[in-house]
């Protein structure tokens, strides 16, 4: 039927339409985190400058600062009960 088709083309359409937007607003803060200065006249390098310069002795250091504590924390995630 025509009508139900003329219909579903619309919808697709109109939703299509919005995930556009969004997804130009997602490349854009993208790039705006990565690639510029997050204020004028801010000394703070891009982030991608930043991370081009980690080497694994920073991460090593991380990982043994936050990661060889003895503060361990356990997480579970258990099914609801049945009521």
């Amino acid at each position: 039927d025509f009508l139900e088709a003329a219909k579903n083309t619309i919808k697709f359409n109109y939703q299509r339409f919005g995930e556009l937007g969004i997804n130009a607003a997602i490349t854009y803060a993208r790039y705006i985190l990565y690639h510029k200065k997050q204020r004028p006249g801010d000394p703070q390098e891009p982030y991608m400058e930043r991370v081009n310069k980690i080497k694994s002795g920073h991460v090593q250091d991380a990982a043994s600062k936050y990661f060889s504590s003895k503060k361990y924390v356990a997480i579970t995630i258990l099914p609801e009960k049945k009521k």
